[in-house]
């Protein structure tokens, strides 16, 4: 589902085709959520030439590794799921949530389109809690989210206008460093829709998977503490994603993605 559209998309050799349940062309929406007009040879050309670690990384994953253009909403409901989720646990939330949607048929496929921030709070917390989307706080950070959202306290458009920093402290409710997250939305899920869907190419997500990899590949980088599990400190986030935009420079958020990917179990190709 994208925009409201449901969409089967394959390849066919260097070809994108798809079809879509509203028979619209779509050629734009699915060139800007998959990001075709980025650079992506020379990105990667400019990672490869930082050190060998990072050039090996380009020669085995580049073809599969892209950034996505996500709609800010879902982007953001998405990542209120992520705590404790894995990456399929997170989807399957998606989807779920999804189901409070328009329905949408194409062939024999059977989906809904994304819940709107209205539709989601005429649906009520009740409704989200009855989902088992599995973190207790869950459904009353989407709704207080979706509130935000409606009200036009969180203005997604507005928030493409304005630098990094200013961005991420406007999605963590400009929090100071001392205070407990708030709703959900921390330094991690902040860079996350700063990066996949408010086009913030600073923003660079630490989580475990990318700690653990940079701590494996580079001595000087700043350790994720003994016990993380916990989540990183404020500081402790910074030193390390600062160290990375440093470390890496402009396509630092493309670094990234490439050192997740390191970590993820890799699975065989569906149907194999």
């Amino acid at each position: 589902m994208l925009s409201g559209n449901l969409i089967h998309i394959w390849q066919d050799g260097n070809v994108l085709k798809y079809k879509t349940d509203s028979g619209s062309n779509l050629n734009v929406l699915l060139s800007s959520y998959f990001r075709l007009c980025d650079p992506i040879d020379k990105i990667y050309d400019c990672i490869s030439s930082h050190d060998k670690k990072l050039a090996k990384l380009v020669e085995k994953y580049h073809s599969g590794v892209r950034l996505l253009r996500q709609d800010p909403w879902e982007c953001t409901v998405a990542y209120l799921c992520s705590p404790n989720a894995s990456v399929d646990k997170i989807r399957l939330n998606v989807e779920t949530i999804a189901t409070l949607g328009r329905k949408l048929e194409l062939c024999d496929d059977v989906r809904h389109s994304f819940p709107t921030c209205e539709e989601v709070l005429d649906a009520g917390v009740e409704a989200l809690e009855e989902l088992s989307l599995g973190f207790s706080r869950t459904p009353g950070n989407i709704i207080a989210a979706a509130k935000r959202v409606c009200c036009g306290d969180l203005d997604f458009e507005e928030l493409t206008r304005q630098p990094y920093n200013n961005v991420v402290w406007q999605l963590m409710e400009k929090r100071s460093a001392s205070r407990k997250v708030a709703n959900g939305i921390g330094d991690k899920v902040a860079d996350c829709i700063a990066l996949f869907a408010l086009d913030e190419m600073e923003a660079f997500p630490v989580d475990r998977h990318i700690g653990r990899a940079l701590a494996d590949m580079y001595d000087d980088c700043p350790p994720l503490p003994e016990n993380s599990k916990g989540g990183l400190t404020y500081k402790q986030y910074r030193d390390i994603a600062d160290w990375a935009r440093k470390r890496f420079g402009e396509y630092a958020c493309y670094v990234n993605q490439l050192l997740f990917h390191r970590q993820r179990p890799q699975r065989p190709p569906s149907g194999c």
